[in-house]
């Protein structure tokens, strides 16, 4: 069941930053844990999807003129808002000035050790951390050139 629609989603994108739709899938989220009637909770449901589609609207990548230019790793990583990135993969919840969830690189199912900063994320269980390129290389399995290319579309 679909209730919002392109029009809704175009609303979003013009009308909240990122960070306000960030709170609003997270309120989003709080109210779906406790509602009990099923329309609300397809209700809730698809406005979480509709604010993560309007946030990647907002960092969609523009198109370039030249199909041989070939970017920078610092120019991929300033297109991208890693939070925004990790959250299509990971969910992750706000935590202070950071966000956290559960590992994807490690049987985490209890403890929150993954964390994710603006500019990079950490697990204090695996231990592993880096940036965007990094993320896409160990969640994906690819090597360092298919994490770019994949990231320059």
């Amino acid at each position: 069941m679909i209730i919002l629609d392109d029009n809704d989603i175009n609303y979003l994108v013009n009308n909240f930053s990122p960070d306000q739709l960030r709170a609003e899938i997270s309120n989003a989220r709080e109210k779906l844990k406790r509602e009990i009637d099923w329309k609300w909770q397809a209700f809730y449901e698809d406005y979480i999807k509709a604010c993560h589609s309007a946030i990647s609207i907002q960092y969609k990548p523009k198109p370039h003129k030249n199909p041989k230019f070939r970017e920078s790793i610092e120019e991929i990583k300033a297109r991208y808002d890693l939070v925004d990135y990790i959250s299509q993969h990971v969910k992750l919840r706000k935590s202070g000035n950071k966000f956290q969830g559960l590992c994807p690189f490690h049987a985490d199912r209890q403890s929150e050790s993954f964390f994710v900063y603006h500019n990079g994320w950490h697990c204090f269980g695996c231990q592993k951390s880096g940036t965007i390129i990094d993320f896409e290389i160990l969640y994906h399995n690819v090597d360092i050139k298919e994490a770019i290319e994949r990231l320059s579309r």
